[in-house]
């Protein structure tokens, strides 16, 4: 891929904007997702042609405005910068021809790069006609299968036998086998990596004079699928645990380690074996500095490696296929104890969480400060532990079988260890997404995690029970950690105590119903609502409905506003939608009133015992009357359903009412002057009209200041009659008086 991208300009032309990226499984999580992807071609384009994608800035701009700073407060998401993308392309392409390198396109998983390839063609179908240029040129093993339309399609392993001859040549230049060249080469069937092996292989039996049958026969029975080549390496290794160790650190870190941390990562035993670093400093486990090197290829049997990388050296595999080796295959073959493959890697996960834990216990009862960035020299695996703990933590809770002690280890019932975990983090890593905020209690994480055995441990005691609405520094509960981030299990367990707050504010006024919403949690959205406690702003229902309503959803959605311009921006980002403007739909909206007024007259006249005179006489002056309006309908029916009026004077009841809503609503409120109460109700209506959300009965004792003391308990009567007699409860344009 390299070699393309370098001959690019002498194909195409000086002229051609080449944008690229290496997908490196190994590396670091923006180095092998699509969303790394995406934000370096942005940016690329951004640095190439910065007039061409304003849309990025514009959005980026306008999201710290909104939201606040970038790491701290919002993060990029896939999503949105697909649309970037999108929309930038036929601007530059315009001006320039575009090609797209991508390799090693299955190191970002299997999902991800069959979703991926979907993406890409769908980007290609969707750009309007161009005389310009755009390709998509990636690499990618056989496995995942994509589905590819069109193009052309190179394979290099039938390709590259020729190149595999020049390397296993070059690799016998000072000791030339011509026989023992071919036969490498001609085994190798296309697979660089088994060329490789096997070539490193007999150099060593060379140097150490072997047989050359001993040779022949090592090369000819060596398995040509990699799998089982990896397979035969690890059968022979010695100390089968500490290998076991290592391959799990190497393939489920949350980053290549260093060789600094790698020692102690090695060293601490998640057994609590040793009870200080100085006492895992001396023991047979930890790893000179000078022998890091050779023990990591002893105990890989040559698969892993030590290489340079920026200002420090990592531990990484020789190649890809031996991560997948040992993670399909290898992990299970060095572990006796995990009989289940489901459970090879959540159990890597335990034991990983563990080690962390323990090291940044052992760091802290050696350090009596707080931690900082200087720190990390003296104790160079802090970080990853503080970091990494958490993610160790999740991606093993399937197979955690002791929460208990995971809770004792993690300091339980005291948060003096987790205020130390939330300290470090906001010392060493204060703008990522991540970083607890201050304040945060023990329930806050598990609560944030999703860390259902945890939660269910930690909720048996009343002390915890008794902590569940204790706010963070952003005014978070426990209750809106898991609501924002989809830990249904949680939710329920959380409500289930009955003594949580379901309703609370953070700091920015967002309740765990709000933040359910927003993150598209329908389940959860479901629970809260059904808790009947819990109030939700318009703004976040709109953010609900557009995250669910997808092609895939039971749930749909029947939106009406008054006030539609205020909502059709947002709605406009939903991807499944059909508008019905009212105003273009008269002849229907007043075929559906009629077919309402039908309804209630029915309604009316089996309750009034109307005969058909009557019954027709009603239900002619509402459908002349009613100009398209449900509302007017439901509120004259609503006055004619009263028991005072008499069936003897249905029309002349009637007929005292005017067309149109204003004039009725004009009529009700002049009804209020008939009550002994006019003044108590009359207020009563102002507050409803301008309080923020629905208020008690006791909140309303505040407000009404008229009211006495003793007369508290007519409250309801008063509060019943006012809404009667102006018929507010069925008017949307008044805020309603909830009594509970």
């Amino acid at each position: 891929m390299k070699y393309a991208l370098d001959a690019l300009p002498s194909i195409y032309g000086t002229d051609t904007l080449a944008i690229s990226f290496f997908f490196h499984g190994r590396g670091h999580e923006l180095q092998r997702t699509p969303v790394g992807l995406f934000r370096s071609l942005l940016h690329q384009l951004l640095k190439r042609v910065p007039g061409a994608v304003p849309d990025l800035i514009n959005h980026f701009e306008g999201k710290q405005t909104t939201e606040g700073e970038f790491g701290e407060k919002w993060q990029w998401h896939l999503q949105p910068l697909q649309a970037l993308l999108k929309s930038s392309l036929p601007r530059i392409l315009k001006r320039f021809p575009v090609m797209l390198f991508i390799d090693a396109l299955d190191e970002c998983g299997e999902q991800p790069a069959v979703e991926l390839i979907g993406h890409l063609k769908h980007l290609l179908s969707s750009l309007p006609p161009t005389d310009s240029r755009f390709g998509i040129f990636f690499s990618c093993r056989h496995y995942p299968i994509l589905e590819l339309d069109g193009g052309l399609t190179i394979l290099l392993d039938t390709e590259n036998n020729t190149d595999i001859t020049t390397y296993v040549q070059d690799r016998f230049s000072t000791d030339p086998d011509h026989y023992i060249e071919s036969l490498i080469s001609g085994r190798a069937q296309g697979v660089f990596m088994w060329a490789h092996l096997v070539v490193e292989r007999v150099l060593r039996m060379k140097r150490r004079k072997e047989p050359r049958v001993e040779i022949e026969a090592a090369i000819t029975q060596t398995p040509q699928n990699l799998d089982d080549l990896y397979h035969g390496l690890i059968q022979g290794v010695e100390n089968r645990s500490v290998t076991l160790k290592l391959m799990q650190w190497i393939c489920f870190s949350t980053r290549p380690l260093t060789a600094s941390e790698l020692r102690w990562a090695m060293a601490v035993d998640p057994n609590q074996t040793y009870k200080s670093l100085d006492e895992c400093q001396g023991s047979k486990d930890f790893i000179n500095d000078d022998d890091i090197d050779t023990r990591v290829m002893v105990l890989s049997c040559g698969l892993a490696e030590i290489v340079p990388s920026n200002n420090a050296r990592i531990v990484q595999f020789i190649h890809q296929s031996v991560k997948d080796f040992f993670v399909e295959r290898g992990l299970m073959a060095l572990d006796n104890s995990t009989k289940e493959a489901n459970l090879v890697v959540p159990v890597a996960h335990c034991r990983l969480s563990r080690t962390c834990i323990h090291y940044f216990r052992m760091a802290a009862h050696s350090h009596s400060q707080p931690f900082s960035q200087s720190d990390t020299f003296k104790f160079p695996f802090v970080r990853y532990a503080m970091k990494s703990l958490m993610s160790h933590i999740v991606l093993g809770k399937v197979a955690e079988t002791s929460p208990r002690g995971l809770l004792d280890l993690l300091g339980w019932p005291r948060d003096s260890l987790i205020e130390l975990w939330v300290h470090t983090y906001q010392q060493m890593e204060p703008v990522t997404a991540d970083c607890p905020r201050s304040g945060t209690k023990l329930i806050h994480v598990i609560s944030r995690y999703g860390l259902t055995k945890l939660a269910s441990c930690l909720l048996q005691d009343s002390g915890e029970i008794g902590a569940l609405n204790v706010q963070d520094s952003w005014g978070r509960t426990p209750l809106s950690w898991a609501a924002e981030n989809g830990s249904e299990a949680v939710v329920k367990m959380l409500l289930d105590t009955g003594k949580g707050d379901v309703d609370s504010r953070d700091k920015n006024g967002r309740s765990p119903l709000s933040l359910a919403a927003k993150s598209g949690h329908e389940a959860i959205v479901r629970l809260l609502v059904d808790t009947g406690k819990a109030d939700m702003a318009a703004e976040d229902l709109l953010d609900f409905i557009i995250q669910s309503s997808t092609p895939s959803s039971r749930v749909k959605w029947i939106i009406s506003s008054r006030n539609w311009p205020d909502i059709e921006d947002k709605l406009d980002s939903a991807k499944q939608k059909v508008r019905l403007p009212l105003e273009l739909n008269k002849d229907s909206i007043s075929k559906a009133v009629d077919t309402y007024i039908s309804y209630k007259v029915d309604r009316l006249a089996c309750h009034k015992k109307y005969d058909k005179e009557t019954r027709d006489a009603v239900e002619n002056y509402l459908t002349s009357n009613a100009d398209g309006t449900f509302l007017w309908v439901a509120l004259v029916c609503q006055e004619l359903a009263d028991p005072k009026v008499r069936k003897r004077h249905t029309l002349n009841t009637l007929k005292s009412f005017p067309p149109g809503l204003d004039s009725l609503y004009d009529r009700m409120i002049a009804h209020i002057g008939d009550s002994k109460d006019a003044g108590l109700c009359k207020e009563v209506l102002a507050i409803a009209s301008v309080v923020y959300r629905p208020i008690t009965l006791e909140e309303l004792q505040v407000f009404v200041k008229s009211l006495e003391e003793d007369n508290y308990n007519d409250l309801p009567q008063i509060s019943s009659r006012a809404w009667n007699k102006t018929g507010m409860h069925a008017c949307r344009r008044f805020r309603a008086i909830i009594i509970r």
